[in-house]
């Protein structure tokens, strides 16, 4: 077994401005298996062309249940290659949509 390791993190959510709205996003999920097999995903999203307002949140909420579907709906395969492959299938879905995502699996950070 690993040695244990303790992640803090802070979300942070931008007011849509001029366009843009940004977020950070944890997720550390309660089903035992997809813990075992992807992690907790971190992602920073940051999109543009946004209008202000409820909009954008709607657009940001939509692109994370995205990002969930794509890398904890397959178990299949590596955590890293489900990571990647939900970042790029995410990113040419919505233009203007830029993805910083990792997942703390085990004792590697991907």
């Amino acid at each position: 077994m690993y040695p244990a390791f303790t992640i803090e993190t802070s979300k942070i959510v931008g007011t849509p401005f001029d366009g843009y709205w940004s977020q950070v996003h944890t997720y550390f999920p309660s089903d035992k298996e997809k813990k075992e097999k992807r992690g907790d995903l971190l992602a920073v999203l940051v999109i543009s062309g946004v209008e202000e307002g409820i909009g954008a949140v709607a657009v940001g909420r939509e692109i994370l249940g995205r990002l969930h579907e794509e890398y904890y709906g397959n178990l299949e395969g590596s955590a890293f290659e489900r990571l990647k492959e939900a970042v790029k299938r995410i990113s040419l879905e919505k233009e203007g949509l830029e993805i910083i995502a990792a997942s703390l699996f085990g004792k590697a950070l991907y």
